[in-house]
């Protein structure tokens, strides 16, 4: 007897928002979100947000091509392949 079974879940939504926005998260460039330069104005508090462009997602040290700390407004530029780590509830956007 064969069986078929029909999923009703919906398909995870995208990390990246429907605008060209992206919030805290790893977002794998060119699957997740689009290549290019992203820019934020920066925190909304005075703790600041954190970024780091990673070669992979193994969340290891050597795998940092950059980061830093943003306190104020700034952009990083990300290629397709890498992995753009965000946290700290800043706004991204796509330029």
């Amino acid at each position: 007897m064969t069986r078929t079974v029909i999923s009703s879940a919906a398909p995870a939504a995208p990390r990246s928002g429907g605008n060209g926005t992206l919030s805290d998260g790893v977002h794998r460039i060119g699957t997740d979100a689009k290549a290019g330069r992203w820019k934020t104005a920066g925190p909304r508090d005075s703790f600041g947000c954190y970024w780091s462009r990673n070669s992979n997602d193994s969340g290891d040290f050597s795998a940092i091509i950059a980061n830093g700390l943003v306190q104020g407004p700034t952009s990083v530029t990300v290629k397709s392949g890498e992995f753009l780590e965000l946290s700290g509830g800043c706004t991204w956007t796509h330029e």
